[in-house]
């Protein structure tokens, strides 16, 4: 992860909760982290594995992103067995956070690091 912001040097970073139960999900919020430290990070919200979300940051989706999630989503095969994988689910957590802005749709994740440079 090191070499990657060296080569790419992103503006921003997403990773998995730091609250995440997920045992491969938290070494990546950590190794993240750590890697990542001079960025600024979000980190994403995966309700059905996290013990604590702050919903500090939203992004307003439209009816073609929430489309989009919903088919890159069912690409995962092992996953379509999931509930958290059903077109539904997907969907109501989209309106959930959407109705939380005033918005039809929106993605929610938690503020890590924000960092404004000049």
């Amino acid at each position: 992860m090191i070499d990657l912001d060296k080569k790419y040097k992103p503006d921003l970073v997403f990773l998995p909760s730091i609250h995440d139960t997920h045992q491969d999900h938290q070494t990546i919020s950590n190794e993240g982290f750590r890697a990542f430290k001079k960025r600024s990070m979000l980190a994403y919200e995966l309700p059905w594995n996290n013990l604590d979300f702050k919903t500090t940051f939203f992004i307003e989706a439209s009816e073609e992103n929430a489309q989009k999630k919903i088919d890159a989503i069912s690409m995962y095969e092992s996953q379509r067995h999931r509930p958290y994988a059903k077109e539904d689910y997907i969907k109501s957590l989209l309106i959930t956070r959407g109705v939380q802005i005033g918005k039809q749709y929106a993605e929610a994740f938690d503020v890590v690091r924000w960092i404004i440079n000049d």
